[in-house]
């Protein structure tokens, strides 16, 4: 417990709605953690319409500070903590997820060790809504520091296991632009700036609820647009991240009902989506993605070149006949300007009259 007047050497931002079914297991997996000086617990209530304020009046413990918000959104509650917080650093929890009793206590030793400004470890997941469990990052993805390049290819930073010195997301804070990915776009432009570092070790088992953002591609697909204007010129220096965030793109689209998509772009972002977590074990699957993707690259080019090659011939058939038809309207023109055109013009009228009484007899 921190000494009367001290400020706490960690601040820990839980923003909720409309979570009380989750939220107290997810505070007291905070205030169970281990060899931690001093912390406190800033549960961040944006506009909860449950009983989660009546809850939260029956918590006793004095590090826990409850804030109601006008509904805004995650992202403002989360800047909102961040400009209540007094600790030295930040770590943020999310209000359905459980942490291991030593993620704090590893966090901040791992930051010391390696001069690192924000750090972030691995998490278990579990989808409530289909069952599906998982590590992630996968067990392929090394420990160490990230680049901005890794982070366009890759959402490797997840709220919930961020722990950073408070100046980062002082300077760095949440865009609540985004609808969805607001990790991500947080980790990219935090890299701009700072150190990070990413500990392999699983340090919290992360619950996706059913009415989860996560379940909703539309969200997915509008963060993406945002994402992608946003970096174009990283991603277009980048070796492979345009195509990275392209395919899952192409995913999210998919998943939105996009039938547009051809049957082999569908077949490789499911693919992609689903080896993403299963390791370097499952080469089977991640041969077939391969297989598949080149296939589909080799159709495109086959499309494309089809594609080019009529275009030019259509091209080249337009440009004849609009010279022929230029040419014969020339013709045309000259000859009503001609003295003989004119001259014979009574003689037309007349014939054009003698022709309508025949028709009329």
């Amino acid at each position: 417990m921190e000494a009367m007047g001290m400020s706490p050497v960690i601040s820990v931002i839980i923003p909720t709605y409309n979570r009380a079914g989750t939220l107290m297991q997810a505070i007291d997996s905070v205030l169970a953690q281990q060899d931690v000086a001093s912390f406190e617990v800033l549960v961040m209530d944006d506009g909860s319409t449950d009983n989660t304020p009546e809850m939260m009046a029956q918590a006793e413990d004095p590090r826990i500070q409850y804030v109601r918000l006008f509904h805004q959104g995650a992202c403002a509650a989360r800047n909102a903590g961040i400009r209540r917080a007094r600790g030295k650093y930040i770590a943020f929890q999310d209000s359905d997820d459980i942490w291991n009793p030593v993620k704090l206590s590893t966090q901040m030793r791992v930051l010391e060790e390696t001069g690192a400004d924000v750090v972030f470890h691995a998490y278990q997941f579990h989808d409530r809504s289909t069952g599906y469990e998982g590590r992630y990052p996968e067990i392929t993805v090394p420990e160490g520091f990230v680049t901005t390049e890794q982070l366009l290819k890759k959402n490797l930073m997840s709220t919930q296991m961020v722990f950073g010195k408070t100046e980062c997301f002082r300077k760095v804070s949440f865009n609540a632009k985004y609808p969805r990915f607001q990790d991500w776009d947080l980790a990219i432009r935090l890299s701009h700036v700072y150190k990070l570092y990413y500990a392999a070790e699983v340090m919290a088992d992360v619950y996706m609820q059913e009415d989860s953002i996560s379940a909703k591609p539309e969200l997915a697909l509008e963060a993406l647009n945002l994402m992608i204007w946003e970096n174009l010129e990283d991603l277009a220096a980048s070796h492979g991240a345009y195509e990275s965030m392209m395919e899952k793109y192409a995913y999210y689209a998919m998943q939105n009902g996009n039938r547009e998509l051809t049957a082999k772009i569908r077949e490789v972002a499911i693919l992609t989506e689903n080896v993403k977590h299963l390791g370097a074990d499952n080469q089977i699957l991640f041969q077939k993605c391969e297989n598949l993707d080149r296939q589909y690259q080799e159709q495109m080019k086959l499309i494309d070149r089809t594609s080019h090659d009529r275009i030019v011939k259509l091209e080249k058939d337009y440009q004849k006949l609009d010279g022929e038809y230029q040419n014969a309207l020339r013709i045309i023109e000259e000859m009503k300007n001609s003295t003989a055109w004119k001259l014979t013009a009574p003689l037309r009228r007349g014939g054009a009259l003698v022709k309508g009484n025949r028709e009329k007899k």
